[in-house]
């Protein structure tokens, strides 16, 4: 099912509202920022999702000694899986993943470990650390990173452009239309118990939404 357009959302968002002809709170401009905060919303609570999944080898090399990779000019969502291609010997399983509270809890210091093969990482900020120092054997080689992407934004109010979460028109708009009800809420409280049974809904849409791209994380990644 192809999703509305921007400017069909912004219109359907505001006219469900009752305020088609709002120039001073509602406007198309505050309906625009509403679903740009959706879709982020949306992304950041659903790892794997299909639309949005991404394989890059080619942006981050290592380097002998490196201990962390800078990956902000990437800035994934969600990374699903990491690689050192080092060819035929490549671990068909990548690099384990570790929580950070974990991972720093049983770090040990650089200058105490001995270079070797990654075989775990974790995420931290805008980096990823490995367990250990890379070694010399795996000097200048790229690492493959699954992730999952943010969604293109909508730039503007009259936008052509769907969003990149197919399906996704339900939830854009339900999510939309608690932010309007909020802002209305705090001048007419009696609107509150409107935004309060739309973000019900929409968080009911979005559970669904979620189990359905569980099942694909777990077909690209595995349990």
């Amino acid at each position: 099912m192809a999703n509305k357009t921007c400017a069909e959302l912004i219109t359907t968002v505001r006219a469900r509202a009752g305020r088609s002809n709002d120039s001073v709170l509602i406007t198309t401009s505050f309906v625009l920022d509403a679903l740009n905060e959706a879709q982020l919303h949306i992304v950041r609570k659903s790892p794997g999702l299909e639309d949005l999944n991404t394989i890059d080898e080619t942006t981050f090399t290592i380097s002998t000694d490196d201990t962390e990779v800078d990956i902000s000019t990437l800035d994934p969502a969600h990374i699903g899986k990491i690689w050192i291609l080092n060819g035929e010997d490549t671990r068909q399983a990548g690099l384990k993943y570790v929580d950070k509270e974990k991972f720093f809890e049983d770090y040990i210091p650089i200058s105490e470990q001995s270079e070797s093969e990654p075989w775990k990482y974790t995420r931290y900020g805008r980096k990823i650390y490995f367990n250990c120092p890379v070694s010399s054997d795996y000097d200048s080689l790229n690492l493959r990173i699954d992730y999952t992407a943010w969604a293109t934004p909508f730039p503007d109010v009259e936008s052509t452009a769907q969003s990149e979460l197919s399906n996704s028109d339900k939830g854009l708009i339900l999510f939309a239309l608690t932010e309007v009800y909020d802002t209305i809420a705090l001048s007419v409280p009696g609107v509150q118990n409107k935004a309060t049974k739309t973000r019900l809904m929409f968080e009911e849409w979005l559970s669904e939404y979620q189990d359905y791209n569980c099942v694909c994380l777990e077909k690209l990644y595995g349990d």
